[in-house]
């Protein structure tokens, strides 16, 4: 059965990812750390206030404030992205100590079928050749999960058409080149199945960006979303295990998972 409760019935505090090195986190169980707009009859999550507890956004015009004197705008998330090219969360990237980082990104998304050609990525970590992009790798469902940097491509397994949501995690360490990544569905590891240039290496530069815009614009939703400068696996799989046990998708996870039978507490 799902939990919502910091004090959990398996014994101790309920881990949750600000007891780790997350960066950011965004969820909607909290209503009150997202606002929502109505357009064109859809709602949509305009606003969403970063909960991790750091302060590491230097963010664009309009921006609202964040706990602790940072910025953050957060357009079309949660609920449906929003309805133009335009809408995605930007942020400096000086949250990350260096130009090729730990990097994990985990997700309890929908994947859709659009009308964009191309990718399909939620989270785009710098400019250029040397940025770190994380999603899909076309529009089309089953479509791979796929690392993308601006010369090059890392494709591992597929989500299936109408798999709702599901929980995915990107995984790479510091100091490598492309060919150190990882992607994870319910904590099962997904093959490599496709590469290109996997021997260059990350040098993220510029700004980070939620939802790229044009045709890298995300197309699903996503419930929850953690960014950690990490290379854990144990940190992953307590993500894993939390956002299983909050959601109800215990049963999806491998027997051999160690969260399979309780979730993560302190």
């Amino acid at each position: 059965m799902p939990f919502s409760a910091r004090q959990g019935f398996f014994g101790g505090n309920l881990w949750t990812p600000v007891d780790t090195t997350t960066l950011v986190w965004l969820h909607v169980d909290d209503t009150s750390t997202y606002e929502v707009t109505n357009i064109g009859g859809t709602d949509y999550i305009t606003t969403w206030y970063n909960q991790s507890g750091t302060d590491f956004v230097n963010n664009t015009d309009d921006a609202p404030e964040l706990p602790g004197g940072g910025n953050v705008a957060v357009v079309g998330v949660g609920i449906p992205f929003g309805p133009s090219d335009t809408e995605f969360l930007r942020a400096n990237t000086s949250f990350l100590s260096n130009t090729n980082p730990n990097f994990m990104c985990v997700m309890m998304c929908s994947y859709n079928d659009n009308d964009f050609g191309g990718t399909n990525y939620a989270i785009s970590v710098g400019d250029g050749d040397g940025r770190i992009e994380v999603g899909l790798s076309n529009q089309d469902l089953p479509a791979p999960l796929s690392w993308n940097h601006g010369d090059g491509n890392s494709d591992h397994g597929n989500v299936a058409s109408g798999a709702g949501q599901v929980i995915t995690s990107w995984q790479r360490s510091s100091g490598t080149d492309y060919s150190d990544d990882a992607v994870y569905l319910f904590g099962n590891v997904s093959a490599r199945t496709a590469s290109a240039n996997l021997t260059n290496s990350p040098n993220i530069t510029g700004n980070t960006t939620l939802s790229p815009t044009g045709p890298l614009t995300y197309q699903g939703t996503i419930r929850e979303l953690i960014i950690a400068e990490s290379d854990s696996d144990d940190t992953r799989q307590k993500l894993e295990g939390y956002l299983a046990w909050k959601f109800g998708k215990v049963g999806e996870l491998p027997v051999s998972h160690p969260y399979k039978e309780g979730p993560p507490t302190t």
